[in-house]
């Protein structure tokens, strides 16, 4: 979508690209969705401590 070249705001890319999460939040969520989304932040946090 855009096309802005590595390395322009280093400091954000670091906070954005390695050490933020996002979450799906959505009150039309379903339980299914949400099992879904727990199970994949287990999987990376297990993947994480490795």
């Amino acid at each position: 979508m855009y096309h802005y070249p590595d390395k322009l705001c280093p400091v954000a890319e670091k906070f954005f690209y390695n050490e933020e999460i996002n979450l799906p939040m959505n009150p039309k969520l379903t339980k299914e969705d949400l099992d879904m989304i727990i199970e994949g932040v287990r999987n990376t946090a297990d993947k994480v401590r490795k």
